[in-house]
C-alpha cells in the first residue's frame, strides 16, 4: 500500500509473502516551493504513473523479478516512490494535467543528480 499526503513523506506498507506480517517505511518528498505551486489536479495520477513506470523498468532490468511471486525490494519500492514524486512535483507547477516532455524530464533527473534512470 502506498499513502501519499502532499508534501509529507510517502508511507509504503508491504506484506510479507505467505505471512500475515507486514512492515512499513517512509520516503521523504522534495517539497515544491509555495510560490511555484499552481494546480494539484492530476498530481496523484501522475505519481501513480511515475511509480508504475519505475516498477516496470525494475522488472525489465532484473529478470529474477519477473518470476511469479517475486517481491520488489525496499530499494525498488523507494526508487519507484521517488520517480512518482519527481514527476508529480513537476505537474503541480503547471495548470491542468500537463507534464514535462521526455527530454525535459531527462534533464530534470540529470539536474537533480538523481539516481533515477529512464531507459
Amino acid at each position: 500500500m502506498i499513502i501519499t499526503n502532499s508534501e509529507k513523506p510517502v508511507t509504503v506498507a508491504v506484506g510479507t509473502h505467505g505471512s500475515n506480517e507486514a512492515y512499513s517505511f517512509t520516503v521523504p518528498v522534495n517539497s515544491v516551493e509555495q510560490h511555484l505551486l499552481l494546480d494539484s489536479n492530476g498530481a496523484g495520477d501522475t505519481f501513480v504513473g511515475g511509480f508504475l513506470a519505475s516498477v516496470c523498468l525494475s522488472l525489465k532490468a532484473d529478470p529474477k523479478l519477473q518470476l511469479e511471486g517475486a517481491v520488489l525490494s525496499k530499494d525498488h519500492l523507494t526508487q519507484a516512490v521517488r520517480a512518482g514524486n519527481l514527476i508529480a512535483g513537476q505537474v503541480v507547477q503547471r495548470y491542468g494535467c500537463d507534464f514535462p516532455t521526455l527530454p525535459q524530464l531527462k534533464r530534470l533527473i540529470e539536474d537533480s543528480q538523481s539516481d533515477l534512470k529512464l531507459n
